[in-house]
């Protein structure tokens, strides 16, 4: 009598057919509709943790319905690429990857975001061993920065080539002579 709804979400298939007045019935004709108010569903491998540089990135996109028509993604608020392969990120220091897909019927997904730390720089340790003559015992402290990127790890130090011993705290060199103090620091990424 008027026109109708057909709002489940999916392909829903509608027969119809007419008779007359004297009861001539047409076969039935059939047509499907295709109704998706989902927008589609986007995730990323971007390494969660800080890692050694570079990094690639991939998107994955899926949609129950009609399909994904595209992925795009921007880095650092830049402008919108269409995602067509993985994505390289080189730079050191943190990187925002934001990135969504739309539909074949037009449904947007919500803008998500991934974010890669990398850090290609070793730390920088440095001791307050004065190379002058002193009267013992020395006691040697070692301060390490790492310019704001995954932190230091761990900080070891090596006397006269002996083994390698973890610095935790300033320590004391009493052995009269010329004493070699070797030291190091390592960042959580490994970079020594």
């Amino acid at each position: 009598t008027e026109p109708f709804d057909v709002s489940a979400e999916g392909t829903t298939t509608v027969e119809y057919w007419s008779v007359d007045a004297v009861g001539n019935t047409e076969e039935v004709r059939s047509e499907q509709v295709r109704v998706d108010d989902t927008a589609p569903s986007t995730s990323d491998d971007a390494p969660s943790a800080w890692v050694n540089g570079p990094v690639t990135v991939s998107l994955d996109a899926t949609d129950a319905h009609s399909g994904v028509d595209a992925t795009y993604y921007a880095i650092d608020g830049g402008e919108a690429t269409v995602y067509t392969a993985p994505v390289g990120i080189s730079v050191e220091g943190t990187t925002t990857v934001e990135y969504w897909s739309v539909d074949v019927a037009g449904n947007t997904e919500e803008t998500r975001t991934a974010t890669v730390r990398i850090d290609d720089t070793a730390p920088v340790s440095i001791s307050d061993i004065d190379p002058a003559w002193q009267q013992g015992p020395v006691t040697v402290t070692i301060s390490v920065s790492d310019a704001g990127l995954s932190g230091v790890e761990a900080t070891y130090y090596s006397i006269d080539g002996g083994e390698a011993a973890l610095y935790t705290e300033p320590f004391d060199v009493s052995a009269e002579g010329t004493t070699t103090v070797e030291y190091w620091s390592v960042d959580a990424v490994g970079n020594t």
